[in-house]
């Protein structure tokens, strides 16, 4: 065997080769001695010269880099409840919403000339990572200065399709204190017909969704004059996937009716 491959720390700054032939072979060898070792790969090589001139070459590849691949936590932020521990190697972080759209997780190194990688990426301690619909799968792990590599801790979170739903929580036609659509909403009537005396100058169109639906209201809320006879307002409803919606109207009609 002519070719030795050996590893050592980074803290190992120089090695010594010694080597030896029979002195009955007169021959003569070179290459032993102190060398220096910088960080990375290493080669050196030990000559050895027959009387009649043949020679032999017997290498050494060191690598002087640390083998420590150890993770000594992981954490995702906004889910510090899951505890890391270095002989669990699954965690479920359960479900989120839609609106939540990445994770940012946190690995730390026991050896800072190891790197972590997350689905064989290469990444700092800290990262951020988009979020699909449906299952999503991090798998996470450290590489040594030398190149071995960890187990692999699988972290997965599912994150929900965005709501198709569209309705109002809540809708008011309010003046004095008095709402006129009190006990008349219904989330899936979409058109209401009320009247008011003249006396009633101006009404307040109130609208909400649920907030867990993550839908986008617009249209005509606020404060608003009325003028006789029949005043319109409208209220748009987008729903989170941004597909699905509704249109509520609210004709006001200001007439007395006695």
């Amino acid at each position: 065997k002519t070719t030795y491959a050996i590893r050592v720390d980074n803290d190992i700054e120089e090695i010594t080769i010694n080597a030896s032939v029979d002195p009955l072979d007169k021959s003569t060898l070179t290459g032993t001695g102190v060398k220096t070792l910088s960080i990375g790969l290493n080669s050196f090589d030990v000559v050895v010269t027959a009387e009649n001139g043949d020679q032999k070459t017997y290498t050494i590849v060191v690598a002087r880099q640390n083998n420590n691949y150890n993770i000594s936590d992981i954490f995702a932020t906004g889910f510090e409840t899951f505890v890391f521990a270095d002989d669990q190697y699954t965690y479920d972080l359960g479900t989120v919403a839609n609106s939540i759209s990445n994770i940012n997780f946190s690995v730390l190194l026991e050896d800072p000339s190891a790197v972590a990688l997350i689905n064989g990426n290469i990444v700092g301690e800290n990262s951020t990572h988009t979020l699909s619909n449906g299952l999503n799968t991090f798998e996470i792990k450290g590489r040594s200065e030398f190149g071995d590599e960890s187990q692999v801790y699988t972290y997965t979170i599912f994150r929900e399709t965005p709501s198709s739903e569209a309705s109002l929580q809540s809708l008011q036609a309010i003046d004095g204190g008095i709402d006129y659509l009190d006990g008349i909403f219904d989330p899936d009537q979409l058109l209401y017909d009320i009247r008011v005396d003249r006396s009633v100058m101006q009404i307040s169109i109130n609208a909400l969704a649920d907030p867990s639906i993550y839908a986008v209201v617009s249209g005509d809320r606020g404060t608003f004059p009325l003028d006789l006879g029949v005043n319109s307002f409208t209220i748009n409803v987008v729903a989170e996937n941004g597909i699905d919606s509704k249109t509520y109207r609210v004709n006001i009609t200001r007439a007395n009716d006695n």
